[in-house]
Order: C-alpha cells, then sequence, then structure tokens
C-alpha cells in the first residue's frame, strides 16, 4: 500500500507517478535526493551571456503573443530588463492556454538556456515565477536559489516533485536533536538539518556533509538493529543433546585431500558454537571452489552425531538435487539417513512417514539411542513440511540472503531454536558482509585447496571458433571433459547468436566420436539427473548447457569451459561458471566469445581476462553495476539503503557499527536511549521521527 496517496497534494495520480520512482512513503520520498543542483541566484546580463547558457532573467512583461510554430501552439514573450530598461528576451513555452499571470505589465522571473532566434535572445520553456516585489521570490522554490534536480518520470515535473518534497519538510523542525549522539570526528550536521539542506542548501559546499549524515544514520538504523537482534539470540539458551557417536574424525581421514587452513579455522569456529549454549548463527563466506560445501558437511555430522536432523536447503530443486548427489557420494560409508524431498523425489508428500519404512537396513537392527540424525536435502518447501520438529539440530541455507525472519518465527514460536549455516554463492568483501549480514557471526574461506590448477581465461570472436573447435578435440582426445554454454535455450528475436538447441545439433556434427549431452532449466530433473551423473563418470565427454550449470556441479576432469555469447552474462555469473572448471590439478582453459561487445562488456570480460579473485571481481562488479543493482542481482532483493553506499563509505559503516555496538553494550535493553527502541520494533518508520 502507497501511504502517500492519503496526503495532502498528492492523491492516487501523483501516488502512481511516484511509485515508477520507488517512492511509497514518507521516508523513501524524503530520501529521494536530488542527483544534481543548479545555482539559479546570480543574474547576468544578456550583453555579457554566451549562446546556450543558463541564467536568471528578471523582466517586465511588454507584450503577449498567442500562435503556432510548426503546428503546435505557442505562448510567446517579450520581456524588458528590470535592471536597465534595456535588455530585452523573447520567452517562448509550448502551451495551449493563457496562464492569467501572463499580462502585460506583469513582473516575472525566468530561468533557462538563452539562445540567439532570429536575432534575439531567447528562452525556450523556461521556468518561470510571477512577483511584484523582490522579497516574494525569497521564498521561491524554483528560482532564485540553489534549486535541487531529481531524476522524474513523464507525467510529474520538477516543480511539482520539488512542492511535494517540502511539504513533507515542512512537518520536520529543522532545529531537531539528534536521538543519539555521534562522532565528533566527522563533524556533520543533525539529521533533520541534514535532511532539509540536502533538498534546498544554502550552498553547494553544504550537501556533502548533508548526505553523509543521512547515509550515516542509514548504517546507524541498520547496525542498532543486527546488533540487537544478535544480542537478543545470545540470550536464548538451549540444552544440546550428548554426543551419541563420533563421525568426523573418520570422515576428515577418509578425505583423498588435506583441507585447507581456512576450512581447518572454520571447522574449530563451528566447533566452538555447537558446543555452545545459544545457537549458531554463522555465514560461511568463500570463492568458487574453496571448499564451502566441505565445512557444511562437517557442520551437518556435528550435529547428527547428537542425533538431531540437518536440513540442507538449496532455492532450486536442481541445486538441491545436486547436494543431495554430492552428499550421498561423500557420506555413503558413514551409515547415515540421507534424504532428498522436493517435487521429483519419489517421497513427495511429506516426511512424517513411517519411520522404519523408511530407515535403511543397518538402522533397524541399532537401539534408538545410538542411531545418527537424519539430512533432509530440499528447498525451503522444507520448512513448510510436516516434520518432527523436535530433533531439528541444523538449518544450512546455499545461498546469499539471511535465513528469514518469518521462518526464524515461525520455528521460534514452537520453541524451535536450532543451528544456522548460511553459505554465499557469490564472495562479498567484509564491509559489504557487514552492512548485509551484521547478525551474523562470519567464517571466511580465503584459500583455494592446493590440488586445484590453473585457469587460462581469455577472450576471441566466433571468428575463431574453428580452431577453438579443433583445439577442444584435442583436449578431448587427452582423456579432459568440457562445457559449452549458451545464453538461450530456443532461438530468440532479442539474441542474434546461437540457441543451446541450435548449438547442440552443431556440436554433434563437430563432434562426431565423442559421447555428448546437453541440459537446461527446462528439462525435468529425472531427465537433467542422469545427464550431469553421466558427465561426472566421464561417460559424456562434452556437456552443453545453459548457465544452470553455474553452481553445484564438482567434475574435477572437466578443464574446457566456453562460453558463447559471453557479454550477455554478468561479471559474477562468469565467474561462478568459470568455477565449474579448476578443480584438478590439470591446467584449465575458459574460453569467452563475444562479438560486439559494448564498452561496459569489454571490462567485463577483461577483469576475468586478468583476474581468479571472487573478492576482487564482486568489487569491480560492484563498481560497473552500481550498489542499487548489485543489490538487486542479490536473492535477498535489494539493499535497504536508499542514499548509503557501504564499499564507498566504508569509513561511515564502521564508525556507525561501532557507535551501534557501544549503545548496546551499555544500554542492552535500550532503557536509557528510549527513543531508540523504535528503530528495533519498527521497520518502516519514518526515518525522521525524533
Amino acid at each position: 500500500m502507497n501511504e502517500l496517496v492519503k496526503e495532502a497534494h498528492i492523491g492516487a495520480k501523483r501516488a502512481r507517478l511516484l511509485e515508477k520512482l520507488g517512492i511509497v512513503s514518507k521516508k523513501t520520498l524524503l530520501l529521494y535526493l536530488p542527483f544534481r543542483y543548479e545555482n539559479r541566484r546570480e543574474q547576468k546580463s544578456l550583453f555579457e551571456v554566451a549562446e546556450n547558457e543558463a541564467l536568471l532573467f528578471k523582466g517586465t512583461i511588454r507584450a503577449v503573443q498567442k500562435g503556432h510554430l510548426k503546428a503546435r501552439a505557442i505562448v510567446k514573450i517579450n520581456l524588458l530588463s528590470l535592471s536597465d530598461q534595456r535588455e530585452q528576451l523573447v520567452c517562448i513555452w509550448f502551451w495551449k492556454t493563457l496562464p492569467h499571470y501572463l499580462s502585460v505589465g506583469q513582473k516575472l522571473a525566468v530561468y533557462g538556456t538563452a539562445r540567439l532566434y532570429k536575432g534575439k535572445w531567447t528562452m525556450w520553456q523556461p521556468e518561470v515565477e510571477p512577483f511584484e516585489e523582490e522579497k516574494e521570490l525569497l521564498a521561491s522554490l524554483h528560482l532564485c536559489r540553489i534549486v535541487p534536480i531529481y531524476s522524474t518520470t513523464s507525467g510529474l515535473s520538477q516543480k511539482v516533485l520539488r512542492e511535494i518534497i517540502q511539504e513533507q519538510l515542512q512537518k520536520i523542525n529543522p532545529e531537531s536533536t539528534d536521538p543519539y549522539s555521534i562522532p565528533e570526528e566527522l563533524k556533520l550536521p543533525t539529521l533533520s538539518f541534514a535532511i532539509h539542506k540536502v533538498h534546498f542548501p544554502d550552498f553547494l559546499d553544504q550537501t556533502q556533509q548533508c548526505r553523509e549524515r543521512i547515509a550515516y544514520h542509514e548504517f546507524f538504523v541498520e547496525q542498532l538493529r543486527m546488533a540487537y537482534r544478535k544480542l537478543a539470540r545470545s540470550k536464548i539458551k538451549i540444552q544440546r543433546p550428548p554426543k551419541r557417536l563420533s563421525l568426523c574424525p573418520a570422515f576428515l581421514a577418509s578425505l583423498p585431500f588435506v583441507p585447507t587452513s581456512a576450512q581447518r579455522k572454520a571447522f574449530s569456529e563451528i566447533d566452538q558454537d555447537l558446543e555452545a549454549p545459544t545457537p549458531m548463527n554463522r555465514l560461511l563466506m568463500g570463492d568458487v571452489g574453496s571448499g564451502k560445501t566441505l565445512v557444511a558437511i562437517y557442520a551437518a555430522l556435528k550435529t547428527v552425531e547428537r542425533g538431531q536432523d540437518v536440513l540442507f536447503m538449496s532455492p532450486t530443486g536442481a541445486l538441491a538435487s545436486q547436494h543431495f548427489l554430492t552428499l550421498k557420494n561423500w557420506l555413503h560409508s558413514m551409515s547415515i539417513p540421507i534424504y532428498y524431498v522436493g517435487k521429483e523425489s519419489r517421497q513427495k508428500t511429506d516426511l512424517d512417514v513411517s519411520y522404519k519404512d523408511n530407515l535403511p537396513q543397518f538402522e533397524k537392527d541399532r537401539s534408538l539411542a545410538s542411531l545418527p540424525g537424519k539430512v533432509f536435502v530440499g528447498t525451503h518447501a522444507l520448512l513448510f513440511r510436516s516434520f518432527d520438529p523436535q530433533s531439528l539440530g541444523l538449518i544450512i541455507i546455499d545461498e546469499q540472503h539471511k535465513f528469514g525472519v518469518e521462518q526464524r518465527s515461525s520455528l521460534a514460536k514452537k520453541g524451535i531454536y536450532p543451528d544456522i549455516l548460511t553459505m554465499t554463492a557469490t564472495p562479498i568483501p567484509r564491509t559489504l558482509a557487514l552492512s548485509l549480514y551484521g547478525d551474523l557471526d562470519f567464517s571466511i574461506l580465503d584459500a583455494l585447496p592446493s590440488n586445484r590448477g590453473k585457469i587460462i581465461t581469455k577472450t576471441r570472436s566466433s571468428d575463431a571458433l574453428p580452431k577453438i573447435w579443433e583445439f577442444i578435440k584435442d583436449q578431448l582426445r587427452q582423456g579432459a571433459q568440457a562445457y559449452v554454454v549458451y545464453p538461450t535455450i530456443h532461438e530468440s528475436k532479442e539474441y542474434v547468436g546461437q540457441s543451446l538447441e541450435k548449438g547442440f545439433e552443431e556440436l554433434k556434427k563437430l563432434f562426431p566420436d565423442f559421447p555428448l549431452g546437453m541440459v537446461h532449466g527446462e528439462m525435468d530433473p529425472s531427465e537433467r539427473e542422469p545427464v550431469f551423473e553421466s558427465f561426472r563418470k566421464n561417460k559424456i565427454a562434452l556437456l552443453a548447457a545453459t548457465s544452470i550449470i553455474e553452481v553445484g556441479i564438482d567434475v574435477p576432469n572437466a578443464r574446457i569451459m566456453l562460453v558463447m555469447g559471453a557479454d550477455r552474462f554478468g561479471l559474477a555469473q562468469l565467474h561462478q561458471m568459470r568455477g565449474r572448471i579448476g578443480r584438478g590439478p590439470a591446467v584449465s582453459y575458459c574460453i569467452l566469445i563475444a562479438d560486439n561487445p559494448t564498452p561496459e562488456s569489454r571490462r567485463r570480460l577483461k577483469i576475468l581476462e586478468h583476474s581468479r579473485d571472487g573478492f576482487e571481481i564482486a568489487k569491480e562488479d560492484m563498481k560497473l553495476r552500481g550498489m542499487g543493482e548489485f543489490f538487486g542481482s542479490l536473492q535477498s532483493g535489494k539493499s535497504s539503503y536508499l542514499t548509503a553506499d557501504p564499499i564507498v563509505q566504508e569509513n561511515l559503516l564502521l564508525l556507525a557499527r561501532q557507535q551501534a555496538l557501544k549503545i548496546l553494550s551499555e544500554d542492552p535493553d535500550l532503557l536509557v536511549n528510549v527513543k531508540l527502541r523504535k528503530y528495533i520494533n519498527e521497520e518502516n518508520l519514518d526515518l525522521l521521527e525524533t
């Protein structure tokens, strides 16, 4: 519901136009900041003005004329300068009706770009304001001041938008004090003053400090909320069941490799969490191929050792089914019951079917007290299925947004506080992680396993494809496997390149001596999974696919990644797809085909050619796309910030976090700082209520 509909001078029609700009509340209206300003205070003589120069002109109307110009109705006036009674300016508007204030003798102030037209200085469509006394112009929002310029939409003029914003500003006392102190070294104004002056400044240099003050407030409120939630969770006490059996030592000993130092550190952090009397809430960040799944399995084993169940949730059924196969493969010798629950599984409807019927034979011969917990793999639908909530010990979330407040609340109402481990699909810089996940503890996997080979990345045009096909054939003859990725499944008017369907037909002609496979998102999982399994077992040498393969596929023998139409993919997505190769010790090759890429696409591809560091690539991605688009690509939706930028304003974020933590350390229940409680309890609270 757009709360602005009920506001005076807005109404339903204007509210719909504002909604197109993302303005749906008083808060989003007041934080819809100008993208630039115009200094409309200084007058300049027409004898000094240059062609196409913007200026303020005050004069008296000498003549008014209605007419037509190229079949369009116009209103034309002649203004005589008030300053010297000699300079004359012609103003023309494409208006059908004559405004009442345009009459001979009326004083006008106009602002616009002056051009010579038929030998006379002329302004087309200038902003205009009638007046009698000069002091009347001092109250103008549009002339004789520094004027804000906003991004707007058809049907909503700059003038109307300024007036709507000013009306809301009048409800805020610019001299109000802040409900919290800010670091003195910042030398920032109060929030209420800042919100006034960021829209209508007294001088241009004032705006930067005002923007920083508003950004600081956004950071502070978000960090306060997250720190308060974290503090509240630390007060929750749980009774952990005793350990029933030991699984982790044997599992780690069975690995054909040694875990990295970063993985071992994460194991230790998880050990501490799972021994603590409060629920774990940890974010596992790591680059592509850094071994997040191994850490997740370690946490799962630690939980099932106590006889508790684990939910391993993925955002899509395709990824969930791939995780299920990975877990079955890694844990096949551990005697742990693992169930896949989804539309394509045989166990379609619920989880509370007869326990004995679902137990493997080895379990039926053991006492209940010695049985391990169970692992359920699926999508978020797992939370809404029928299962025994008392046995739930751990939720693993394979995606990059926080475990939803709604889901956590539904479990809390049942008195269930499981441990939660969230894994990121995209590595993000630490400052941004603090901004998004400040209420979580972090484990960072910043090292790749030592057995990973080099990846050579090159960009080529489709003219090079004949040589590339020969190169791939040579690699396949040596026993390697390859991916060929296409942007679309079917032919499309929007994409002139080859689709997966057509490309696969061509591949069958190009590679008649090699077994091929094809997968895409429209395939039923019962068709898709056998193809993936054949590729894992090296029964398929070349796999043609869409971007469905960007996560969850682990085939160490795959050493070639050819991406058709690479300029159609985002930087993070290309990095994820490249992460499907280089998982073994041999050298791998990523070839990006791009014909006529845009300058921005070319920059993306260059970054990939020169870097394999996912954290560095994420930073560059944010620079290229901007914070808004980058946040929007995260599965959680978008940033809660309207003006703040946690990367550019890193120092502000860290200071705001420090201040929020200090306040809560001294006043954990906000009994002293009572005014701050509203920020905790009301997510959509008007930012400037104090």
